[in-house]
């Protein structure tokens, strides 16, 4: 199976202005990326704004889908793009817009099936991704711009993008197609953003009770490792049985 535009899913945290909804749907269309997912936006997608510069993509306004957390609009994602102009202390692998199709099959080729989502993360309008949430992203986009004025708007970030996808897409059904190896049915499939929800909220518990944490970074830090590590789903099942067993001897 080949990736296609409908593995992705475009999420956007606390957007705050209706305009910018109706500019990311009609962006979004035009490429034909479909899921966008909101989370606790300020913004209400049925807004005249919104509505107006959607032009004729008003289905997706009424087709986005709101979540109250980003951990909740992240739980069904294998693989995480973040979006950002700066770098961080603790930064994911930059990649360009031209490299997410090839990363994303250098990472999931085993697993591909239509049910897939692979998340591209925007931040808000004023200051973009925190560092925390940069951080859960396995890998940080960067739109090579102007190094004196690199700030896009949301629309203009995601016209970009995914019109990038587009073309490494059609590029791929064209001239290439994805080879499954002689093993892929022994090919064990990757813990979901979910999991590592799980696992690092009992984690952060269990290592404050025992006064291993000493100030904010050590979490951040341990996410880092741990999603270069592109743990599977037995891999993080096997460390939350023995953080149980960690647990149980208190």
């Amino acid at each position: 199976m080949q990736i296609n535009l409908n593995h992705f899913t475009l999420i956007y945290i606390n957007t705050t202005h209706p305009g910018n909804l109706g500019a990311i749907a009609r962006a979004a269309k035009n490429m034909g990326i479909e899921d966008i997912r909101l989370v606790t936006p300020k913004a209400n997608p049925q807004d005249e704004q919104a509505i107006a510069n959607a032009a004729g993509a008003v289905d997706l306004l009424e087709k986005m889908k709101i979540y109250t957390s980003l951990e909740l609009a992240l739980a069904d994602c294998k693989l995480i793009f973040g979006t950002s102009a700066r770098t961080r202390t603790l930064n994911p692998t930059i990649v360009s817009p031209e490299q997410i199709l090839e990363t994303t099959r250098d990472n999931l080729q085993h697993e591909l099936t239509k049910e897939l989502k692979v998340a591209i993360l925007f931040g808000t309008e004023k200051s973009g991704l925190t560092n925390d949430e940069l951080n859960l992203a396995n890998y940080h986009i960067v739109i090579e711009a102007n190094p004196d004025y690199t700030s896009l708007n949301l629309a203009m970030a995601t016209l970009l993008i995914s019109y990038s996808l587009r073309q490494q897409v059609h590029k791929q059904a064209m001239y290439s197609s994805i080879q499954a190896p002689a093993d892929v049915a022994n090919s064990e499939e990757l813990a979901t953003q979910a999991d590592y929800s799980s696992y690092f909220h009992r984690l952060e518990q269990h290592y404050r009770k025992i006064g291993f944490i000493q100030h904010s970074m050590v979490i951040p830090r341990l996410l880092h490792i741990y999603k270069k590590a592109k743990l599977t789903k037995k891999e993080i099942d096997l460390l939350q049985g023995m953080l149980t067993a960690d647990i149980k001897q208190e």
